[in-house]
C-alpha cells in the first residue's frame, strides 16, 4: 500500500474542506431570533430573509463597510427587478409592518428607551445624534428605511422608518433614503 499517495490525497481533501465554502453550506449563527449567515439574516419569528448591510455597504466578515447608497424610491423599485445579492434574485422592499419587526423594543440606549436594530445582527451608521443643529443624524438620510408602503389617498408619499428613534414618517418619493432588503425564506 502506497502511504504517500493516501497521504497526499488526505492532505488535499482537508485543503479542499477548508476553503470556503458555499453561502448554503457556511455556518449559521442564532442570535436571538434570528439566524445569521455571513451578508443574510433569516428571522425565526416572521421567516423572512433580510440583507445584513443596507445596500451600498458590504459585509467584510465583522462589519458593513462602506457607506449605504441613498436611493429615491423609484430607483430602489428598479433596481430590485434586476439585483442577485448573496445568490437570490428574488429580493424586494420590505413593507412598513415588516421593518417594524426588526425593531427592537426590548432593548435600552442609555436614559431613554428607543427601538433600534441589534446592531451585532444589523450592523448601522450611527442614527443618533445631531449635525449642525438640523436634526438630521450624523450619517444623513441612511438611517431612514424605505418601505413599500404608500400613503394612503396619496400618489407621492411613501413610509420610511428611522432606527435610531423607532418611529415612521411620510415621505416625497423622489427623496433619497437607504434600502435594507427583504425576501420570503422559501
Amino acid at each position: 500500500m502506497n502511504y504517500k499517495i493516501i497521504i497526499n490525497t488526505l492532505l488535499s481533501l482537508s485543503v479542499l474542506a477548508c476553503s470556503e465554502l458555499p453561502k448554503s453550506m457556511q455556518a449559521t449563527q442564532t442570535i436571538g431570533r434570528f439566524q445569521v449567515q455571513n451578508d443574510v439574516v433569516t428571522d425565526t419569528r416572521s421567516n423572512l430573509m433580510w440583507s445584513r448591510c443596507l445596500l451600498g455597504a458590504t459585509w467584510n466578515g465583522t462589519s458593513c463597510e462602506g457607506k449605504p447608497s441613498e436611493y429615491s424610491w423609484q430607483q430602489i423599485h428598479n433596481l430590485v427587478k434586476t439585483l442577485n445579492y448573496a445568490d437570490y434574485s428574488d429580493w424586494r422592499v420590505p413593507s412598513l409592518e415588516e421593518l417594524k419587526s426588526l425593531a427592537d423594543s426590548e432593548s435600552s440606549a442609555p436614559m431613554i428607551k428607543i427601538f433600534y436594530l441589534n446592531p451585532t445582527v444589523f450592523p448601522m451608521p450611527n442614527c443618533q445624534g445631531t449635525k449642525s443643529g438640523l436634526g438630521l443624524n450624523n450619517d444623513g438620510h441612511v438611517c431612514w428605511h424605505w418601505s413599500s408602503t404608500t400613503i394612503e389617498g396619496s400618489k407621492h408619499y411613501v413610509w420610511i422608518m428611522y432606527f435610531g428613534y423607532g418611529h415612521g414618517s411620510a415621505n416625497y418619493e423622489a427623496d433619497r433614503f437607504a434600502l435594507r432588503l427583504v425576501r420570503n425564506n422559501r
